[in-house]
């Protein structure tokens, strides 16, 4: 690949178009001086007419202590960098490696807790909790209500931590809050429904910093597809564990308490492996050699964001209401998840009570949504990447 694009990685932008943080590149910017061995001689600063076919990267050299420290009386180094198609592919194939099938557990998990409500509905929970009317509509409604309250107080949290580490502590507490959830009385489930909505409110916008921090703009679109349809993943697992359960009548405790406790020790098992295995931005990679970590940087500077910025931007946010794709997107999700809700909370209902096919076999109808769910995303996923046309496939596809 030829291009005589150069980047500053100071001021590179972040996800919110602000000036990305120093810090992020940090580690990159010391090893990457350190690999090139330059000097502050003028010979070795890179001229105007040796930046042809070359991608560079461009790092201030740092002042002597008692010098200025704005940044017009820096010096600009140019490092030059060629990242070819074969070594592109090849730090890709790595990044799917370690980063997608965490992120495919992740989601899935996410989704079998979020299940577990529907299949312990006809395991007797409603009969031990004493369930009565439209109590257990409640019980879903508790779910997204927290969901909805605790969304921008995540997404503040993510922006203004370290997003690994911040993240993994909300899959930590909610695999708590599940495991709580064999709770002996009615008002203390509905309480930790509420707040396991709160908890994994802040999966998806993680998920989304995460991909784009990874992949550039036209890959990222096929991730999303894999790790969403994880999904199926999760309500396929969730509903073999269920049916095991069910079948199963030398269990120590009603099978419907059972499968809270399983799924959140699962989960929490999960989270400390996400906190140990994923970094908080790509230049901390355990899994990326130095020269890799630096590539990583030539890879995404299309994308023109950082790795971070902890700075709130009131116009920004305005803007975002201001413009009308956000009022699309907005009402395109609204209508998604209508269905979707009464769906995820009464599926295993309607197959056991409602067609009369009894609790076991209501359990196992769950597994085909799932395969179909899991499959069929990344298959549109994989059209859209070859058609470019997302959104006419996102279309299709709903």
């Amino acid at each position: 690949m030829t291009s005589n694009n150069n980047i500053d990685i100071e001021k590179l932008p972040s996800v919110d178009g602000g000036e990305g943080d120093i810090t992020a590149v940090n580690e990159v910017r010391t090893s990457i001086n350190d690999d090139t061995e330059r000097t502050e001689s003028p010979e070795n600063v890179t001229s105007s007419s040796h930046k042809e076919n070359l991608d560079t990267v461009q790092l201030e050299k740092p002042l002597p202590d008692d010098s200025p420290k704005s940044s017009s009386e820096a010096q600009i180094i140019e490092v030059p960098y060629t990242l070819d198609k074969a070594t592109d592919r090849r730090l890709l194939r790595k990044i799917d490696m370690y980063m997608m099938p965490i992120m495919m557990m992740i989601y899935a998990v996410q989704y079998m807790d979020k299940s577990t409500n529907s299949t312990a509905s006809v395991m007797g929970l409603r009969d031990d909790l004493g369930m009565e009317g439209d109590d257990y509509s409640w019980s879903g409604t508790a779910f997204y209500l927290g969901y909805l309250i605790f969304e921008f107080p995540s997404v503040y949290l993510l922006q203004h931590f370290p997003l690994s580490k911040t993240l993994s502590g909300f899959i930590i507490l909610w695999g708590i809050v599940l495991c709580l959830h064999a709770a002996p009385n009615y008002p203390g489930f509905i309480a930790l429904r509420t707040i396991l909505g709160m908890l994994e409110s802040a999966v998806t916008p993680a998920f989304v910093v995460l991909t784009a921090q990874w992949y550039k703009r036209e890959e990222q679109f096929l991730r999303t597809a894999i790790w969403l349809g994880s999904n199926g993943l999760g309500l396929l697992v969730g509903s073999f564990m269920a049916y095991g359960l069910a079948v199963n009548h030398h269990v120590p405790i009603a099978g419907w308490r059972l499968i809270f406790i399983i799924t959140g020790v699962i989960t929490i098992v999960v989270g400390i492996v996400f906190s140990v295995h994923v970094p908080d931005d790509p230049s901390k990679a355990w899994f990326l050699t130095e020269e890799e970590r630096k590539l990583v940087l030539i890879r995404i500077r299309d994308n023109q964001q950082g790795f971070e910025n902890k700075k709130f931007k009131k116009d920004q946010f305005f803007e975002a209401f201001r413009d009308y794709r956000t009022w699309i997107y907005f009402f395109f999700c609204l209508c998604q998840n209508i269905p979707n809700g009464g769906i995820t909370n009464f599926n295993t209902i309607l197959f056991s009570e409602t067609l009369g096919l009894g609790p076991v076999r209501g359990l196992l109808l769950q597994t085909p949504q799932g395969a179909t769910e899991f499959v069929g995303c990344i298959l549109f996923g994989i059209i859209a990447q070859y058609t470019q046309q997302r959104l006419i496939v996102s279309l299709v596809a709903q």
